[in-house]
């Protein structure tokens, strides 16, 4: 979770669904993960090692599908990398105003792009990914801290935001007053693989495991819920208090485009009404934290996708090379090497990429479910058998919604 979980319940959730819609829809959303969670944790444990879907499409369905399915999933996560690392830019431009915008000054397609925010965007990436290299116990150790804080700012945040409202009136419109409840609702369930991807990450360290795979169904639940609590609360924070220009969270998410700095994002601007210039300060921690955990857990998820592909000799070998720390340090340094270029194109073209490899974990979970379904069919599982075909039939939903116009 980074960046997005910030801005999203202004930008989408509570546009499309309004708070109870955003509520109801985040938690069907986890469920349905859940269904997903429980697809990949039987295949963890048929296939323990670090390919995740590369191997388990690769095992049941062939090359071809283990090579779409890496490359959907590889894109994915390079993509949530990038989309990251180039939000530390937004964090300071509404937090901290325009400090950074020095040096070398262009625009890319409306994007105005500052040497000062592009040494921001590389440092991010630099030192993420030589802790990843050189701190494997450090990289873990910090990541746990991280999540831990900015999940418990999050709690504290929204809890005073529910305490400073005092009325549940503050949380009207309770639904979009665009779209029906039921279009809204199902409009946020379908960006579930985007807003939850990440979940599956434990597949890509089932070999670096020090506790029996049966435990990884806890694990990614864990995670699911976690996700959908966070979005939850930065959701109904964003829609507890508002502009006094405005009268209610509708009006004020409808005028976005003219709000400048910390105002622009209801959740900096609620926690300052109610916690004033320290708990902005701590806000934009949690955010800092929130991508930190982003960037480093998804470096090293996606190296290792890219390593167990130079073990079957997909890629050259150099990828596969695993340095003092057991961590596959090269293919950290080429994703690092690829990145390099993305603080010099915008976010404009990025937030594209986004966009389009939003289809990917989509791809990813539908294989994963079909495998599960057909190894549960072998096996003579019922309950996998369920979940399999259920997580099929989610995952084309989920497809149909993202890929056709007005669907």
């Amino acid at each position: 979770m980074g960046w997005g979980s910030f801005i999203m319940p202004a930008t989408t959730f509570l546009p499309f669904a309004g708070p109870l819609g955003s509520t109801i829809a985040l938690t069907l959303g986890a469920l349905v993960m859940l269904v997903i969670a429980a697809n990949y944790h039987y295949m963890i444990n048929r296939y323990p090692d670090s390919g995740g879907v590369f191997t388990y499409t690769k095992k049941i369905l062939g090359y071809d599908h283990a090579l779409l399915c890496a490359w959907a999933l590889w894109l994915t996560y390079i993509s949530i990398i990038w989309a990251n690392a180039t939000a530390l830019v937004l964090v300071g431009r509404n937090l901290i105003g325009d400090v950074l915008q020095f040096g070398f000054h262009y625009v890319l397609f409306g994007y105005d792009v500052y040497f000062g925010e592009v040494a921001l965007t590389l440092g991010g990436l630099l030192i993420c990914s030589l802790l990843d290299i050189h701190r494997k116990i450090f990289a873990i150790r910090i990541t746990t801290l991280l999540s831990i804080f900015f999940l418990t700012c999050g709690i504290i945040f929204v809890t005073g935001g529910i305490m400073n409202s005092n009325d549940l009136e503050n949380f009207s419109p309770q639904f979009s007053l665009t779209n029906t409840p039921a279009y809204g609702i199902f409009s946020i369930v379908a960006l579930s693989p985007w807003a939850f991807v990440g979940f599956e990450a434990v597949s890509h360290f089932t070999e670096e495991f020090k506790f029996s795979p049966k435990k990884s169904f806890a694990l990614m639940s864990l995670g699911v819920v976690a996700g959908a609590l966070f979005y939850t609360a930065m959701t109904l924070l964003a829609s507890s208090a508002t502009s006094q220009n405005f009268s209610n969270w509708y009006a004020y998410t409808q005028h976005l485009d003219l709000m400048k700095g910390f105002h622009a994002v209801p959740v900096f601007h609620t926690v300052s009404e109610i916690f004033g210039e320290t708990g902005l300060f701590f806000m934009g921690l949690t955010v800092l934290a929130a991508i930190a955990t982003s960037l480093l857990g998804l470096y090293s998820a996606t190296s290792r996708l890219v390593y167990v592909t130079a073990n079957d000799n997909i890629l050259p070998s150099w990828f596969a090379k695993l340095n003092a720390q057991n961590v596959p340090g090269n293919a950290i340094l080429f994703l690092v090497i690829i990145s390099v270029t993305v603080p010099f194109v915008g976010r404009t073209m990025i937030s594209w990429v986004v966009d389009a490899t939003t289809i990917g974990a989509t791809i990813v979970y539908g294989y994963v479910s079909a495998c599960a379904y057909i190894i549960a069919r072998q096996e003579n599982s019922l309950k996998f058998k369920v979940t399999g075909v259920l997580g099929v039939i989610f995952s084309t939903v989920f497809a149909l919604f993202l890929l056709f116009p007005n669907f």
